[in-house]
């Protein structure tokens, strides 16, 4: 335990370089077609004491600190959150998590600060700071009144980021409410929360309208990231990615559109039962993810292809059948190469850059099985 001590007052000695979107303005002009020559390798490790993961064991966020990646997983069976380095995958500590934090029980949004700390705010309104063994409240947000208007979006977990700026001030994404009815709804915005000093302020309904009517089912999701002036959001049913100045109150969109897209994403009925739901998510195209290399300068995004209605054998598709591909992107978000991952993919539980490439989970994280991983890496031909 001391030996642990002594790494994170060490790791405290320096500074963390969280995840960065590097927003560059610039044309949008497409690469036609992508390089397809995206490296993709298996690597293996078995299960072992520095290696301890549960069934539904999933990333909950990152950091990059001296050219290391540390990755926070949640360990729902244990109820504990466990630190590893990448790319070495070192287990460096675990946290047990207080009774109040309801690990595993709802939907948290995670920020991780420095490999000594991290913030979460549950899906009740807490505000916990984690930090060097001590967990402590920083605030209680549910009883603040934000009007019927909003609600806070806590709900996508590791998509959504709550954002610690360089002034120590807290971001956190509001979302406009959909149950309130509006004569525009195409201009229903998102906002975001500031909590500074131990106040809590409304930066003012200046982003970027995005949500209409129309619902999506189960791929009816926004992915929002921070930065000091920036919030870089996109939804899983189209390729458009946004990108919000909420200082000058400026915008950009962006297409990142993958090669394998071969028609635009129908809404479903909002009164349909959960089998044509799923049936609407298996028959349905989405993005997910936006992942920031600092050492390539660009971004990783992935694509999720609709399920074909039966495999080449004839037998009949399931959710699991689902392939995916990766797409990697420049500064200003053109498509520079795009292929589709080895397999079967059902979902990415986690995705982290490295300084030798990016890790991505192959298929689902079981423990009596190690972990199994994609390394992606990829060179711009010149």
């Amino acid at each position: 335990m001391n030996f642990i001590v002594y790494i994170f007052w060490v790791m405290m000695m320096f500074s963390c370089k969280t995840e960065h979107y590097d927003v560059s303005g610039g044309s949008n002009k497409p690469y036609d077609p992508p390089d397809t020559s995206i490296l993709i390798s298996h690597i293996y490790i078995p299960p072992s004491d520095s290696l301890i993961l549960s069934r539904g064991s999933k990333m909950i966020s990152y950091c990059i600190w001296n050219d290391s990646t540390y990755c926070l997983m949640e360990d729902c069976e244990n109820r504990i959150v466990r630190q590893y380095q990448f790319p070495s995958f070192h287990l460096v500590g675990h946290f047990p998590v207080p009774p109040e934090l309801a690990l595993c029980e709802g939907f948290h949004n995670y920020w991780f600060i420095d490999p000594s700390q991290y913030l979460v705010l549950t899906d009740q309104g807490d505000l916990f700071r984690y930090n060097n063994y001590i967990f402590k409240k920083e605030a209680d947000l549910k009883n603040i009144n934000l009007n019927s208007h909003y609600e806070f979006t806590t709900w996508l977990m590791d998509h959504n980021q709550i954002f610690q700026r360089i002034d120590s001030s807290i971001l956190i994404p509001i979302s406009y409410n959909r149950n309130v009815k509006t004569k525009n709804p195409e201009k229903r915005p998102s906002n975001v929360a500031m909590i500074q000093d131990g106040h809590l302020l409304l930066l003012g309904d200046r982003t970027v309208p995005h949500w209409t009517e129309e619902y999506y089912g189960l791929i009816d999701k926004m992915y929002e990231y921070f930065t000091d002036s920036t919030i870089v959001y996109m939804f899983s049913q189209n390729a458009q990615i946004r990108v919000f100045n909420y200082l000058s109150n400026q915008l950009s969109v962006s297409k990142a559109k993958s090669i394998y897209q071969k028609s635009e994403t129908e809404p479903v009925g909002k009164n349909d039962d959960k089998d044509a739901l799923w049936s609407h998510m298996k028959n349905s195209g989405h993005y997910e993810r936006l992942v920031y290399d600092p050492w390539k300068h660009w971004y990783y995004r992935f694509y999720f292809l609709p399920i074909p209605a039966h495999q080449q054998d004839g037998t009949t598709s399931t959710i699991r059948d689902r392939q995916v591909s990766i797409m990697i992107l420049d500064r200003t978000f053109n498509v520079i190469a795009e292929k589709i991952l080895p397999g079967k993919n059902q979902s990415i539980h986690l995705a982290i850059p490295t300084t030798s490439g990016l890790y991505i989970n192959d298929g689902p994280i079981i423990a009596s099985e190690g972990f199994k991983l994609f390394k992606i890496n990829y060179e711009i031909h010149k």
